[in-house]
């Protein structure tokens, strides 16, 4: 993970001959990501059984992010999504993606339903987007907090409360501010400090970059909190302006469909990564947008 990957060649694994019993037997403490499995569509169900998202952010200069992250919970399987922004951008929404609704991010009922928040893709810092944070910070729904929604958080908004059904999905500059430190010590231990944002900050921290982890929220299946996800996939061609937004609209989908929020964590990293790798074999990594990845989620979750 992190700087590592760039200093390793092929990793070849020599079980010793040591029986699978022994393994067993012991509790690992990190554990590479694979597919998740997602539920079934029953046969009568409508959009709204298929999760209703809110992409909030957009602002001047920045519509894209919340653009991508709302065409890849559409995607990933989500019924409904509505971008909320500013009122001056809210028909550009249907012009990039015409299943795509939007609605003003400070008239919009905070009372309507909603399975999944996505807070932060090309939000801003503005007096405008201070306002629209702390609107829905708050939300009771489960949320994905991104991008400038974790720049605010790791400001004036510092005592926003931990909450279980929060997923955090920093990249190295972002964790640095959340914890109040330097890139070079969010790199020099990577795994701790994606602990340290899941316990002050939210249920579930996914550390992006080169093997990003996830960590936090409920164990993977065996109850152990501590257990470490390693996502294995993915490469450098992501290195490129969008991604990181695509990738929370992926985990904002999963929520809102009733994944729990360690698994559409570890879930979502996962998929991203895949199309992100499906998108760099069809035409390498120089040049991979974050739209290639996007074209690649629904033949990736169609195998989940």
């Amino acid at each position: 993970t992190g700087n590592a990957r760039a200093h390793c060649g092929e990793i070849i694994f020599d079980d010793l001959k040591i029986p699978a019993d022994a393994y067993r037997a012991g509790t690992p403490a990190a554990h590479f990501i694979h597919a998740p499995t997602l539920p079934n569509r029953r046969a009568d169900m409508h959009k709204g059984d298929a999760g209703r998202v809110w992409v909030v952010g957009g602002a001047g200069g920045m519509f894209g992010a919340a653009l991508l992250a709302g065409e890849a919970a559409l995607r990933c399987g989500s019924g409904l999504v509505t971008v909320a922004s500013g009122a001056a951008r809210l028909d550009w929404a249907a012009l990039h993606c015409a299943e795509l609704m939007s609605a003003d991010a400070l008239a919009l009922d905070l009372a309507a339903k909603v399975d999944a928040l996505v807070l932060g893709p090309g939000l801003g810092q503005s007096a405008w987007s201070e306002k629209v944070f702390a609107r829905f910070i708050d939300c009771d729904c489960a949320q994905v907090v991104d991008a400038d929604g974790l720049n605010l958080l790791a400001g004036n908004f510092r005592q926003s409360p931990a909450r279980a059904n929060r997923i955090l999905t920093p990249h190295v500059g972002e964790a640095a501010r959340l914890l109040q430190c330097c890139v070079d010590d969010v790199q020099a231990d990577r795994i701790a400090t994606a602990r340290e944002i899941a316990a002050q900050f939210g249920g579930v921290c996914i550390l992006k970059g080169a093997g990003s982890l996830v960590v936090g929220g409920d164990g993977d299946g065996d109850g152990n909190r501590d257990l470490v996800g390693i996502c294995d996939n993915g490469n450098p061609g992501m290195a490129s302006a969008g991604t990181g937004d695509v990738l929370s609209g992926v985990v904002g989908s999963l929520l809102g469909q009733g994944i729990a929020t360690r698994d559409a964590a570890a879930g979502g990293a996962w998929i991203h990564g895949e199309s992100a790798d499906r998108a760099a074999a069809k035409i390498g990594q120089h040049g991979l947008l974050a739209r290639d990845v996007i074209a690649q989620l629904a033949g990736v979750v169609a195998g989940c």
